[in-house]
């Protein structure tokens, strides 16, 4: 089967079925966040410190539409066609069904550790109808010690928090420090909304109806110390189209709720777009194979990129890796990857040694990292090299 093919350019993979062989994820990043939706739109969610990635959000979404009696579950195949495009900067699935068609659209701002959402829903008949949209994101529980989540009436959103594992009461102090609070909120405000992910599905069995769209409404009651979601109910007029929009957001505390809002969502993706043409400039390839020359043009670029600014995903790396990527990266921004070599330069002794493993973070070292090698001054001679002539 032809699961999908390549458009404008290269610059889009377009995927005609939610049903491929696994899940084909796209990466949408800035600096300071990654989410990885597939051709579901499913993707966990991870905000970045010290190339460290602290999951905020899981893999699986859920969005359905009911109108009447009749369920629509989006992102499953159920209409009359399929499409998910997969571009640089965002990603968006569209599905065509009698009445209506939907087009959910997810992208990662330029700066921020957030991701915005947009479902669009486009009346194909003449007359209005009314439609029950529901959008659940399902947070990353990582850590249950004080976790909760709750719905502001005040300030019309979702916060989530919960602070790290400790033993001792002596911990509970420097563990509160460092509490996650996570936000979501949609514009427009919700009708209901659902906190809990037991209360939203009612039942052990996410290949069910959930309560919460059989029911046609959310409990808007609080959840501690069970799975949390930011459920989204919207009872909505369709008129000719319709945007529901949602932000899910790290904060610093829960006072930051106060501060946050959902920015113009055309005017970031717009900007998102702009980024990622700026990124992928330098060199450009042209050949007979046209996948070769799309590969190369656009989507490796973008994987040298990731794996330059996010160390390969990871705090346990050799000296190597990272100067491996930024000669790499030199070929696409050689200033950022050269300044990206020099922090591994930083690390050289004075007697010329530079030790190859070593956490990132500044954790215990573990692994390979408790080990001497020679061969890491050799790699930055022939990078260094390579990446000054770029």
């Amino acid at each position: 089967m032809n699961y999908a093919k390549f458009a404008e350019n290269g610059k889009c993979l377009k995927i005609c079925t939610p049903k491929t062989p696994t899940p084909w994820i796209n990466l949408l990043f800035n600096d300071e966040y990654i989410t990885t939706p597939s051709q579901r739109l499913c993707g966990a969610g991870f905000s970045m410190k010290n190339f460290k990635q602290k999951p905020m959000l899981k893999e699986e979404k859920y969005f359905y539409i009911k109108i009447n009696d009749q369920v629509y579950r989006l992102c499953a195949g159920m209409g009359n066609s399929y499409e998910c495009a997969q571009y640089l900067h965002k990603s968006v699935v569209t599905e065509e069904f009698d009445l209506f068609t939907s087009e959910i659209t997810v992208f990662v701002p330029v700066n921020g550790k957030r991701e915005l959402w947009q479902i669009r829903i486009t009346n194909n008949s003449d007359e209005a109808f009314k439609a029950d949209v529901f959008a659940v994101f399902p947070f990353a529980n990582i850590d249950y010690q004080g976790l909760k989540c709750y719905y502001d009436t005040v300030n019309e959103c979702f916060v989530k928090s919960c602070f790290p594992y400790y033993i001792e009461y002596s911990e509970y102090d420097t563990a509160k420090e460092n509490t996650q609070y996570t936000y979501a909120s949609s514009f427009p405000e919700p009708t209901t909304c659902e906190c809990n992910l037991q209360r939203f599905f009612g039942g052990d069995n996410p290949y069910d109806l959930p309560d919460m769209v059989r029911n046609g409404k959310g409990s808007c009651k609080s959840s501690e110390f069970e799975n949390s979601v930011a459920g989204f109910h919207h009872s909505l007029i369709i008129k000719k189209s319709t945007c529901i929009q949602y932000m899910l957001a790290e904060m610093k505390s829960e006072n930051d709720k106060d501060k946050m809002y959902i920015p113009d969502f055309e005017q970031e993706l717009k900007a998102a777009a702009f980024n990622w043409e700026k990124r992928i400039k330098g060199f450009f390839i042209s050949s007979a194979n046209k996948t070769l020359e799309y590969m190369t043009n656009y989507w490796l670029k973008k994987q040298v990129i990731y794996l330059t600014k996010f160390n390969r995903g990871g705090v346990y790396c050799p000296a190597r890796n990272q100067l491996q990527d930024a000669l790499g990266y030199a070929m696409i921004n050689p200033d950022e990857a050269f300044r990206y070599a020099l922090e591994v330069l930083k690390r050289q002794e004075e007697n010329g040694y530079l030790k190859q493993w070593y956490m990132t973070d500044g954790s215990p070292e573990i692994g390979l990292c408790r080990l001497n090698h020679s061969d890491a001054p050799i790699w930055l001679a022939i990078c260094m090299t390579e990446i000054i002539v770029q």
